[in-house]
């Protein structure tokens, strides 16, 4: 399906890699048709992608409203169409919350970002987190592997709740669909066809890495060993500080 959108639709929107989602995600079923509105009394998550090495931030919002995480907006540096355009995450935190006033008056926030955050700087020792938090934005620390955001993003993409997908996705979000329709994807090794169990950094990496915070700060796969493998339950009652 994927090599056949690329190549009769002539959709280069579709990665030439290994997508990350492409086995779990389905564009008719998981992208809405028209585009979804926040619920005014419902919280608004919102997951950033920040780091002392990311030059090229992003930031996703997204609502659960009756157990469907519904992907509302996003805001991006980088498109990948054109040359990348490097933010600074104090500029890239006004951005944000300026978007969120225009588009979300009254609504109360809750931020999840990329543990790298926390890495002081070598040249003033402050993080990313620190700056945010100089602008009243408190975020807790999404996962830190790849593998439990993964598993969570997974586990969302093929639960139904009430006969709707689990997950539904604004089609304003045209970064997320592209990501995860392939074009956030697997590194290729140098000019071979095999690939590491890494992602590729690139254009989409960055706003995918933002959902994936919010994903896997709600949920955390089961511990205890009597349940189903692989299962998934709502994080219930967060650390304030570190969010875990």
């Amino acid at each position: 399906g994927r090599d056949f959108a690329r190549e009769m639709e002539i959709n280069w929107s579709i990665g030439s890699g290994i997508g990350v989602y492409v086995d779990v995600f389905e564009r008719n079923w998981h992208v809405a048709s028209e585009t979804l509105l926040a619920h005014p009394k419902l919280p608004i998550y919102r997951g950033w992608d920040i780091g002392p090495t990311h030059a090229q931030p992003a930031c996703v919002f997204a609502q659960l409203d009756s157990g469907q995480l519904r992907v509302l907006d996003e805001v991006v540096t980088w498109d990948g169409r054109d040359a990348p355009v490097a933010r600074a995450v104090d500029l890239f935190a006004e951005d944000v919350i300026e978007f969120g006033n225009q588009c979300y008056p009254g609504v109360e926030f809750i931020d999840y970002a990329d543990p790298a955050g926390w890495t002081k700087s070598m040249t003033d020792n402050r993080s990313c987190v620190d700056i945010l938090r100089a602008k009243r934005i408190y975020p807790r620390r999404g996962p830190v592997t790849f593998q439990l955001r993964r598993r969570a993003m997974d586990d969302r993409l093929q639960r139904q709740v009430r006969g709707l997908p689990a997950m539904v996705i604004s089609p304003t979000c045209t970064m997320v669909v592209e990501g995860l329709s392939g074009s956030y994807q697997y590194e290729r090794i140098g000019e071979t066809e095999r690939h590491r169990g890494t992602v590729d950094k690139n254009a989409h990496s960055h706003v995918m890495n933002g959902l994936e915070y919010i994903v896997g700060g709600l949920y955390v796969p089961e511990r205890s060993s009597e349940r189903e493998p692989g299962r998934i339950q709502k994080r219930s009652r967060p650390d304030p500080v570190s969010g875990y």
